[in-house]
């Protein structure tokens, strides 16, 4: 059993890319799988309409018993090590994705192996992957995709976000502000394990760093109306946590996190629905049984922004099947809770107010462990593993967009921080007396 390597790349591997569609993960699987007729072809043609259906188990137990019977093609082999993933059984996967590769030498092969180290929690063996495969991106063909997801996944991501401002609108400024002549200007948060910061200033007289409460800040003097430059650049080093994360019973939890397991307004953790909802999701420790509460949330919650009525809490989300990310983060968050594992309801919104003067809003759950401390998880993302693929640099401070009675105890599901919540690219706009620029891009 062998990693990829480039001596096996360079036999030109890829030309398989071109011979199947891919639409879906099961699409691509299917159509690749299926173009080989023997009498396994009726056992797998099940096993993928299982997996369609999201019945990972029996996914697994039918492809592993053709390839049992002799099958190693390419889709077979890699539909069985996606349902390993789907059943947390990682280092299985990984051994039958790498055996693949070996076997049956191609892009989706490849793609495999970088989408199941991905899965896995193996982040540096993807991005390995992924350098390798990224010499020969023009033959990637119809693997484009599952690709592009994994680098989506692990791939950091550097911030840039240049701040120009003019002093003579000191009173408009959308961030913290004191009445004299000073500008504070928020500084981005260094505690998170996966996020680097670097800044600088030009134009300002003096620039020196405050502390505000909890609020870290720069308190900028301007040299009379002439325009001030603040630069932050903020990495985002994707960071699976699992194998730092042990399994643990609720009398573990600190008393002072203990509220967080409990019922509060809007997160009915005891109610019915929840508990019937959770039983099959209990797994053998918490550490299971929270990454099968977070897939069971990506497959059957499903997103519905359309209008006010799509948040709520957690027994109308439950009935529902939907709703925005409140009522997302809502379903999530009684469902941990009802399993003994404290999970708090997190609001948080975009660095950049835009033209409208209000900034992208999200919310998001955040969970517990005592092996590690506070942990997000966003629905479509790993468990574990942070940031999730929607950019959060943390900026932790008070802002003039903060929930209602945010900080009060009463008020404890909600926990509000700065956050860039922007996807690759560039963006320009205008916020108080600032100009902005923020540049979002992958760097593998």
């Amino acid at each position: 059993m062998s990693k990829p390597s480039d001596d096996i790349t360079r036999r030109k591997l890829f030309q398989s890319a071109g011979t199947a569609a891919l639409g879906t993960a099961f699409s691509g699987l299917h159509a690749t799988a299926m173009g080989y007729q023997n009498q396994t072809a009726s056992i797998v043609d099940q096993g993928f309409k299982a997996g369609e259906a999201g019945n990972y188990d029996q996914m697994q137990r039918l492809l592993g018993q053709a390839i049992r019977a002799g099958r190693q093609d390419e889709g077979v082999l890699r539909g069985y090590a996606f349902a390993l993933c789907r059943l947390q059984r990682y280092d299985e996967a990984v051994t039958v994705a790498r055996d693949n590769y070996r076997l049956n030498p191609g892009a989706f092969s490849l793609a495999g192996v970088c989408e199941t180290y991905a899965s896995a929690g193996r982040y540096e063996e993807a991005r390995q992957s992924l350098r390798l495969a990224l010499r020969y991106e023009d033959e990637w063909g119809n693997a484009k995709p599952i690709f592009d997801a994994s680098l989506e996944a692990v791939a950091p991501k550097l911030c840039t976000l240049i701040y120009e401002i003019d002093p003579s609108l000191t009173r408009q400024f959308t961030y913290l502000h004191k009445p004299d002549t000073a500008i504070i200007c928020p500084l981005v948060s260094q505690d998170p394990p996966y996020q680097s910061s670097t800044f600088d200033v030009k134009g300002a007289s003096e620039s020196k760093e405050i502390t505000i409460g909890d609020t870290k800040a720069l308190r900028l003097l301007p040299e009379g109306d002439n325009p001030i430059t603040v630069t932050y650049r903020v990495r985002l080093t994707p960071t699976n946590l699992r194998a730092r994360l042990k399994p643990f019973t609720p009398e573990e939890v600190p008393e002072n996190v203990r509220q967080y397991s409990k019922p509060t307004s809007g997160i009915e953790c005891g109610s019915d629905i929840v508990m019937q909802t959770l039983a099959p999701l209990a797994g053998r420790n918490s550490t299971e049984t929270i990454e099968n509460i977070f897939q069971w949330a990506t497959r059957n919650l499903k997103y519905d922004g359309s209008t006010h009525d799509s948040g709520g809490g957690t027994i109308a989300v439950l009935k529902r099947r939907s709703g925005h990310c409140e009522g997302q983060t809502s379903g999530v968050v009684g469902l941990l809770r009802a399993a003994g594992v404290p999970a708090r309801f997190v609001r948080g919104h975009g660095a950049i107010a835009g033209s409208k003067g209000v900034p992208t809003m999200h919310s998001w759950t955040e969970i517990y462990v005592p092996s590690y401390g506070w942990l997000p998880w966003d629905l479509n993302n790993a468990a574990f593993t942070a940031p999730a693929r929607i950019c959060i640099g943390q900026f932790r401070y008070s802002s003039p967009f903060d929930a209602k009675d945010a900080f009060k105890q009463s008020s404890a599901d909600l926990w509000n921080f700065q956050s860039l919540l922007f996807p690759p690219g560039t963006t320009h706009g205008k916020e108080g007396n600032a100009h902005f620029t923020l540049e979002v891009s992958r760097q593998l």
